[in-house]
């Protein structure tokens, strides 16, 4: 009916294909050692030019059956210098960045000398200069992400402080939520103003279980600094169904509120608060909801 259908064959190279390959690239492998290529790539480029660099690095041996996320340890992060390392595992946390971000997360104004070599990737960062963004292949990114989680805790939440600080002023409350939340930094996190900040988007049972961890690792001290932040996340425990956490959390801060720095009149508005969030427990009793209303 006038449809070309394209498959996995009209994008993976043929043993035929990756012999070519190879040899314009200066690389003179044999037919045998093309199909071997061939078999632990099964054709897929990225994997094939791995496959390139690993031969250019041993000078002439081909890996053929190496794992692919090794061998991209082996002859990309392990060829870039230290700076360009130090940079990429900056922006572990994002599936794409701009050069802005770049110099955001490495807290510098210009671009520092291996700047350069870690916006290239070695080939496995793409450029789309229409957006100015850069998408690191999905192979390097899983590699960089498992090499964060090497790093010792305190630079990991060091890192993903940034990463909130960020998207905060990105305007990506969201992803913001999700970064301090990793970073452990509730004062950051309670200081956003949570009221417009769909947590349920994340799936209801990721959600809930988020925001009570939010509730219960938080200190006191910052809850008593952020009470609004409790009530908006009362109102997540509801909207996911979690009515018991929900009321217990309601009675936290019922206590919580006579104990906050806050003058009588902002006090009494935070009870007011509290008083129409209860009543959306008593949904569809008119009698007691409307206790709440007038409370409130």
């Amino acid at each position: 009916g006038g449809v070309l259908r394209m498959g996995k064959a009209d994008f993976a190279l043929t043993p035929e294909d990756i012999l070519a390959y190879f040899h314009s690239a200066g690389a003179a492998i044999s037919p045998a050692q093309a199909a071997a290529v061939w078999e632990s790539t099964e054709g897929w480029i990225a994997a094939v030019y791995l496959e390139l660099l690993h031969y250019d690095n041993t000078r002439g041996i081909v890996s053929a059956g190496q794992d692919i996320y090794a061998l991209m340890r082996e002859v990309v992060w392990e060829r870039l210098d230290g700076e360009a390392r130090r940079l990429l595992l900056l922006l572990s946390p994002f599936s794409c960045f701009t050069r802005q971000q770049l110099l955001f997360m490495a807290q510098v104004k210009e671009l520092p000398p291996g700047g350069r070599s870690a916006l290239g990737g070695m080939g496995f960062i793409r450029y789309d200069q229409r957006q100015g963004i850069y998408y690191p292949h999905t192979i390097l990114l899983e590699l960089l992400r498992e090499l964060f989680q090497e790093q010792g805790e305190t630079y990991q939440k060091q890192v993903w402080a940034r990463a909130g600080q960020w998207n905060e002023a990105a305007g990506d409350k969201l992803c913001a939520v999700e970064c301090y939340c990793r970073a452990r930094d509730f004062e950051r996190l309670y200081a956003l103003d949570l009221s417009d900040v769909e947590l349920n988007t994340a799936g209801e049972g990721r959600a809930a279980a988020a925001v009570e961890d939010m509730i219960a690792s938080c200190p006191r001290d910052v809850k008593l600094r952020y009470p609004l932040s409790l009530l908006s996340l009362a109102y997540e425990l509801f909207a996911a169904a979690r009515h018991e956490q929900f009321l217990r959390l309601c009675g936290e801060i019922e206590a919580l509120i006579p104990q906050t720095a806050f003058d009588r009149r902002e006090q009494d508005r935070l009870l007011g608060e509290l008083a129409l969030l209860r009543s959306f427990a008593a949904y569809n009793d008119i009698r007691r909801m409307s206790e709440q209303h007038q409370l409130a």
